[in-house]
């Protein structure tokens, strides 16, 4: 029986219904417009970088791939079969790999994360995401790069902090794993070395859906930035730059403080393997 299902799984037509239904989700404007979530073409592409190195989009399509979604992924009899779709070498896994590959291909050639997944066989490969991509990024463009006397600051707009900012009592409140709170910076602050008076906040709020405003993501960097400067800093400002562009440009931070986030925490471990410092508080991207 065990056969039989297996054989019916990686059946010709199954995986052409699940090719054509994957390309629905990733191609069809109506898609993201009714459920408000990323653009189909940003949002491939768009901190994609954390999701393509944590192998979090291979992943996700791996288990649709082998069916193993809600409810049919909680049932006993599929519990060996979905925790073994997303093993790297199982098929299911190859098929994620390669459609994620292939949009890549077809979109975004050139990109660090098309580059990524044709140099890596793996994920978290920071030896290849931060000494080959990033640092060949960097010394072709050594101008675009952050000032060494300059703590870069990374804020994770766009989505989360749309949801959040309205629902939620946010800066002085809980602390969220994204959006971080006035404490968190607060003990950043502590930490941050203190011949150093210059702070570079960077983010980008157009990781959001469609129909949502940025209202969230506007009110959000206004608190930071005012605390900075009521904490005696110069602020500069970056924002809605490329991800390529500002990962690159973070990752070559002297001082970094990432918040929350795969896209910062894996900018915070190519800052530390250039022997930069990353600025840990409790909380943030990285910290568990």
């Amino acid at each position: 029986r065990h056969r039989v299902r297996s054989c019916w799984l990686v059946a010709p037509r199954r995986l052409l219904l699940t090719a054509v239904t994957l390309l629905f989700l990733a191609f069809t404007p109506l898609w993201y417009l009714g459920l408000g979530t990323t653009h189909p073409v940003i949002g491939w592409n768009l901190y994609v970088i954390g999701d393509i190195v944590n192998m979090n989009r291979v992943d996700t399509l791996a288990r649709w791939a082998g069916a193993c979604v809600p409810p049919v992924s909680s049932l006993r009899a599929m519990k060996a079969h979905c925790e073994a779709v997303t093993v790297p070498g199982n098929t299911f896994h190859r098929i994620g790999w390669g459609f994620v590959q292939g949009v890549n291909e077809f979109c975004f050639t050139g990109t660090i994360a098309w580059e990524y997944l044709r140099k890596a066989r793996k994920g978290y490969d920071v030896e290849v995401l931060c000494d080959v991509l990033v640092r060949n990024r960097a010394e072709k463009y050594p101008a675009l790069l952050p000032p060494h006397d300059a703590i870069v600051v990374h804020l994770r707009l766009g989505d989360d902090i749309e949801v959040q900012y309205r629902h939620t009592e946010l800066w002085d409140g809980e602390d969220h794993r994204k959006v971080k709170n006035k404490e968190y910076f607060e003990m950043a602050i502590a930490e941050f070395p203190p011949e150093v008076k210059s702070v570079i906040i960077t983010g980008s709020s157009v990781h959001k859906g469609y129909l949502s405003s940025n209202q969230g993501s506007v009110w959000y960097r206004n608190k930071v930035i005012d605390l900075f400067k009521s904490s005696g800093y110069t602020v500069h400002e970056r924002w809605d730059n490329l991800p390529d562009d500002d990962f690159v440009y973070l990752a070559s931070a002297r001082y970094f403080l990432p918040t929350g986030g795969g896209y910062g925490g894996l900018a915070s471990a190519c800052v530390d393997r250039a022997k930069g410092t990353s600025i840990r508080v409790r909380g943030g991207a990285g910290q568990g």
